[in-house]
């Protein structure tokens, strides 16, 4: 889909924990093996032991106003995402950001689409600018937090090490910084128990709070014996090529198209390898030099690797990014943006 008027990225606002841990000490305690600290390659994650969620989101929102100069109420919407957990039940964090913020005239929402939240976010803000040509300004808000007792950061996931952090994008019409020029997504919803996990009403519990090393649910397991591993890694694969060609078509360009940089997740050298050559770039061209340090930090890593990036002056005037997320569904979604 091409962006039918403009809209860019304002400002970025970011908030990382002050406990930053070694993935090599997790080795020496043994938290980890040292075969899988060498298949992950992620050098270190973040760790909040005292704020919640919503509270890291509210430093990266004042942080991303603070760096456009826009006071709150000048905001007409603020979109929470977070991949997993509310801080409490029956609560909307956005809510609680357009508190603390006096964000008086601003709407919110919360959106929990797994790792595609901010993804989602940016979906829907385009069309709610859309629609009200009077909506100047939309803040896009990212929090993460997985506490012991949910996740095993270091040993839930095959791919990646779970960090904590928080993150914003302030979207504004006819941004000095940056252009969205074409947003798109795939949808295979045939996937939906391989990217699940539990802490919900019929999930397993006793798999879910297990600390052995990847213990996926019941449900996931039958899910791949279905449908086997190849046919699931395909199905991804197709996803990602499909949002880039999609995303090089409405920008006018060839498939072939090279471009300039690309923000992807932050999984294991392996994969991240693998979705790098799936949107035309070396590895060295992607946010992967960046997300290592970080570990996987939910829907918040697009913003976190924008502003590293950024700040890395990786980026040119002229030059197009293409930004990927995967996220619960299974859902896939690429947008790209010039500087």
């Amino acid at each position: 889909m091409r962006i039918p008027f403009s809209l860019g990225i304002e400002s970025i606002g970011i908030y990382l924990p002050q406990n930053r841990v070694l993935a090599e000490a997790m080795v020496d305690a043994k938290v980890i093996t040292e075969e899988r600290f060498k298949k992950i390659q992620t050098q270190s994650i973040y760790q909040e032991d005292k704020m919640t969620a919503s509270e890291m989101a509210f430093y990266a929102a004042s942080d991303a106003l603070k760096n456009a100069g826009v006071p709150a109420e000048d905001l007409s919407l603020i979109i929470f995402s977070s991949t997993l957990l509310k801080d409490y039940s029956s609560w909307s964090a956005a809510a609680d950001l357009c508190n603390r913020l006096s964000a008086t005239r601003a709407e919110f929402l919360d959106i929990y689409q797994g790792c595609n939240g901010v993804m989602s976010s940016i979906d829907l803000a385009v069309s709610k600018m859309f629609l009200n040509p009077e909506i100047k300004y939309v803040l896009m808000v990212s929090a993460e937090k997985f506490p012991a007792a949910v996740a095993d950061r270091w040993n839930c996931d095959p791919a990646c090490f779970y960090g904590d952090g928080a993150g914003a994008f302030l979207l504004k019409r006819n941004s000095s910084f940056c252009q969205i020029q074409s947003f798109n997504s795939y949808f295979a919803p045939e996937l939906n128990d391989f990217i699940s996990m539990g802490y919900g009403s019929f999930s397993d519990i006793s798999d879910h709070f297990s600390h052995i090393p990847y213990s996926p649910r019941t449900t996931k397991r039958k899910l791949i014996e279905k449908l086997g591993k190849d046919k699931i890694e395909e199905c991804f694969d197709r996803g990602s090529v499909q949002v880039f060609k999609n995303s090089l078509k409405d920008c006018g360009l060839l498939e072939d198209s090279k471009i300039d940089y690309g923000l992807i997740p932050n999984y294991d050298l392996e994969l991240s390898e693998l979705i790098a050559s799936q949107v035309n770039l070396p590895l060295e061209k992607t946010s992967w030099e960046f997300g290592r340090k970080v570990g996987h930090v939910g829907c918040v890593d697009p913003i976190l690797n924008f502003h590293f990036a950024k700040e890395a002056n990786k980026f040119k005037s002229g030059q197009r990014v293409f930004i990927l997320s995967h996220g619960a569904g299974v859902s896939v979604m690429g947008m790209m943006v010039s500087v």
